[in-house]
């Protein structure tokens, strides 16, 4: 799914390559960092590091706080 430049939701087609084809897609792929769309400021991977060596001591001691709904989805499963 995509948004067209009026906010509107439009189906994309599906990807009718095969699940080898699209590993070897996703194996080939180029590791070209992104550089942000202009709108927002890029993501370097410094970025992602130090917040990672900042939050590292704290990050599985934090407050885990009980979600009352699951929200409109009732199941994890879809099949």
């Amino acid at each position: 799914m995509a948004f067209t430049e009026d906010g509107e939701p439009e189906d994309a087609p599906a990807d009718e390559r095969s699940a080898e084809q699209l590993a070897e897609a996703v194996l080939t792929a180029q590791d070209d960092p992104d550089e942000g769309d202009g709108e927002t400021p890029a993501d370097p991977e410094q970025a992602l590091t130090a917040f990672a060596e900042r939050v590292a001591n704290s990050w599985l001691t934090g407050s885990r706080d009980r979600v009352r709904s699951a929200g409109p989805v009732r199941s994890s499963s879809f099949g």
